[in-house]
């Protein structure tokens, strides 16, 4: 007999902005429905719009803007009259005003201000769910082990409440799209999803977190390995992220550092967090009057678990998230179930997605209880004391007899004292030297079936075949093994024979070993070789220049076409006030100003995979985590997937400063080929000549030598190709043989991120 549970999941993304057309209540996700041959297709229309206003008033789509006041609770919407003044505004009352209420449904909250970003289909950037469907017997799937246990599993009658956070931190001066619908189908669903790009002058690619795509390399969305999809084209099968915006702030350039002395990787000047694409720009009334503000608000009931899935697609930022009075359960990480893990905390990265489970408590003193977002910076690049942004969402329960409690939120977190410890899951660093916090690294999550790991994976012997190993220094904010990564202006694929015709090699730029930081001579297209088959170990390590405090980076390190092992983190050692003293002593890198790059263990004993201290039981499957300034991280995959693929940073401007590689799994003839109409070479048109000019009718011309002469007078122009030059008295202009080499290369690279949600 079948287990049989019904349950809902909300998501929780944590952006730094987040609507669906304006609701109050993040709606749980619903299963979609198929199309006749089984398939799930969806329609994705990307094109700009305008936060706070609404467009569906209109055959034309002419905005009209809209604004909200906190202390009053009032919306209200500007005339749209030009003739008037400019901020006339007439209140709205979408309770008792049909088009008022039609007009809220169009509307855009993000932070409160009025920005041009990225839409889907006119909301959100919309997110790909494989899930169980609504009701399900667990008869022919595994269960998921949080879902096993007594402890966590619903009870009879019980649902178990699903939902979506998605959370960024977002930039004065950034470039992101705004999260659409959901998209929720049954676990190993046919996906089609057609892509229609409608935004002027700009392309666009869509990269599916969570899938591994296995041979699909071409359709992986990453610019390094495939075309994206220009200005008013369109491509089926594929997923988005991002909005391109300017703000007239009076500092643009605002770098702070975490308690350890790294640095953060963003140095644009927060406006403000977004749970699901709400938040607000002033952070007076955010601290001050959360409850009058139009956040995101997430339903729940006495005794109830809702499982949030909790997503971190912003540009820089690294977030601390937390449910006032209520425990939290990690249970999945990046689409992988782990080992259940009861926290108080969690911190997550750019790229990072988390489902935590929220236990609803038996008896709440309140309705209404905060969650809290805020950012991890706390000193200035000066060393002065930087202040921390929050932001905000609320857990309401459904219980209308509860009191509404509207006192300005605790955000130290009076429940974290030095008698009793909170746990933080992620930390950056191996220890918190203050707020009453203990740090519990992630590589301390296990896989709740280590029976299932490939035995080799788990093996801490060295290998004596079908084995790589791999150092890669992630140093500064730009450079890889002191190289800058720089994108090819064609699919390598199709130039395997002549890769220097599309990108530059690495081994012939004059890029010196001290070189300094943003050298733009180091500019290369970086990449690694996978023997098919292989057990691949990554050792990768943030060390040396640009690798210590002041100067290093925690960097995010999301891979493309597989997920991998964590086997490992190795951290530095740090002084008595928590900053960081020395680099881990494990790697060969004398000390923070050494040149640490192409360097390998301190203990030879270490090499071809015998490395000490791996997590040989049941380490957690990932494909994004955190590399720490001044440490290490060990990480395994078995290279089973053939193709092109990406590696990188996820921070976003790291990633478009070159800190990423490429790599290619499999020789040529062991890759899959694209389909036959696929675009074969979207950034590179070479000509070593002039090209014959061909007819329909396929008659041809040689263009050898061509004169053209121009009549200034009498009104005529004369024309001849093929050496042959009229007599004329006018102006004459000669072309000789040339070698022309036309190169395309996109000014705009917007990685576009859909986030999978695996349950």
């Amino acid at each position: 007999m079948g287990l049989r549970i019904g349950y809902r999941f909300l998501i929780f993304a944590i952006l730094a902005k987040f609507s669906i057309g304006y609701q109050k209540y993040a709606q749980p996700i619903k299963l979609s429905q198929p199309e006749k041959d089984g398939t799930y297709a969806f329609d994705m229309v990307i094109a700009r719009k305008l936060t706070m206003s609404f467009h569906n008033d209109n055959v034309y789509l002419h905005g009209t803007p809209v604004d909200y006041d906190p202390k009053t609770m009032q919306w209200s919407k500007r005339d749209p009259d030009q003739t008037v003044d400019c901020f006339a505004n007439y209140a709205m009352n979408p309770n008792t005003n049909p088009q008022d209420a039609s007009a809220m449904e169009d509307i855009l909250t993000y932070d409160g201000l009025h920005k041009r970003v990225l839409a889907v289909n006119g909301i959100r950037q919309s997110y790909l769910i494989l899930a169980f469907p609504e009701t399900v017997t667990f008869s022919s799937f595994s269960a998921p082990s949080f879902l096993k246990s007594p402890a966590h599993r619903p009870g009879k009658g019980e649902n178990l409440n699903r939902y979506l956070l998605h959370h960024t931190a977002k930039k004065r001066d950034s470039h992101i799209s705004v999260p659409g619908l959901p998209i929720v189908v049954p676990y190993n669903a046919s996906v089609l999803l057609r892509v229609r790009n409608k935004v002027l002058m700009d392309s666009l690619s869509i990269h599916v977190h969570g899938i591994d795509k296995h041979g699909m390399w071409f359709m992986d969305g990453d610019w390094a390995t495939e075309w994206g999809v220009n200005a008013w084209e369109n491509l089926d099968d594929k997923t988005m992220k991002w909005m391109y915006g300017f703000d007239n702030f009076t500092q643009c350039w605002q770098p702070t550092r975490t308690i350890d002395g790294g640095n953060v990787g963003g140095a644009v000047p927060i406006s403000s967090i977004l749970v699901n694409d709400k938040g607000w720009w002033n952070q007076d009334d955010m601290l001050n009057r959360p409850h009058n503000l139009p956040l995101e608000r997430f339903n729940i009931n006495e005794n109830e678990s809702v499982l949030l899935r909790v997503i971190n697609g912003g540009v820089a930022q690294e977030l601390m998230f937390y449910v006032e009075g209520h425990n939290m359960t990690i249970v999945g990480a990046d689409g992988d179930e782990v080992v259940p893990m009861p926290i108080n905390k969690l911190i997550i990265f750019p790229g990072e997605r988390y489902d935590v489970l929220i236990h609803g408590l038996p008896n709440p003193t309140k309705k209404i209880y905060y969650i809290q977002m805020e950012t991890l910076q706390y000193w200035n690049w000066n060393w002065t004391v930087s202040p921390t942004t929050y932001g905000f969402a609320f857990l309401e329960y459904e219980n209308p007899s509860l009191p509404i409690d509207t006192t300005p939120p605790h955000v130290s977190d009076p429940a974290c004292t030095s008698a009793n410890l909170c746990t933080v899951l992620n930390c950056p660093f191996a220890k918190y030297p203050f707020k009453n916090i203990t740090c519990v690294p992630y590589n301390a999550l296990g896989f709740p079936y280590p029976e299932q790991i490939d035995p080799e994976i788990l093996q801490d012997k060295a290998f004596n075949s079908g084995f790589e190993e791999h150092f890669i220094n992630m140093h500064y904010d730009s450079h890889m093994d002191n190289f800058m990564f720089q994108f090819p202006t064609g699919i390598p694929y199709y130039h395997s024979d002549n890769l220097d015709l599309i990108s530059t090699n690495c081994s012939t730029v004059n890029c010196p070993k001290d070189a300094v930081k943003y050298d733009r001579n180091c500019r290369c297209f970086y990449y690694k070789k996978h023997k098919l088959g292989n057990i691949v170990q990554l050792t990768i390590y943030n060390m040396g220049n640009g690798g210590g405090m002041g100067t290093g980076y925690a960097h995010p390190i999301h891979i493309h076409g597989t997920h991998f092992y964590v086997m490992k983190v190795g951290w530095p050692t740090y002084n008595a006030s928590g900053f960081i003293d020395k680099m881990n002593p494990d790697m060969a890198c004398p000390g923070d100003t050494a040149d640490c790059d192409l360097i390998g263990w301190a203990d030879n004993s270490w090499n071809n995979g015998a490395v000490q201290g791996m997590n040989t039981k049941n380490p957690s499957r990932r494909d994004t985590v955190t590399l720490p300034v001044g440490g290490y991280i060990v990480i395994r995959f078995r290279a089973l997937n053939p193709g092109w693929w990406f590696a990188h940073c996820h921070l976003e401007l790291h990633l478009m400063g070159g800190t990423g590689w490429a790599y290619k799994v499999g020789d040529d003839d062991q890759i899959y080929m694209p389909p036959d109409n696929f675009p074969k070479d979207c950034g590179v048109f070479i000509l070593d000549k002039l090209p014959d000019l061909r007819l329909p009718n396929g008659s041809t011309t040689s263009q050898t030598t061509r004169s053209t002469t121009f009549q200034t007078t009498g009104g005529t122009v004369s024309q001849t190709t093929g050496g042959t030059t009229p007599q004329s008295t006018g102006i004459t202009t000669s072309e000789s043989p040339i070698s022309l080499q036309l190169a395309t290369i996109w000014c705009h690279f917007i990685i576009c991120l859909l986030s999978i949600m695996l349950i």
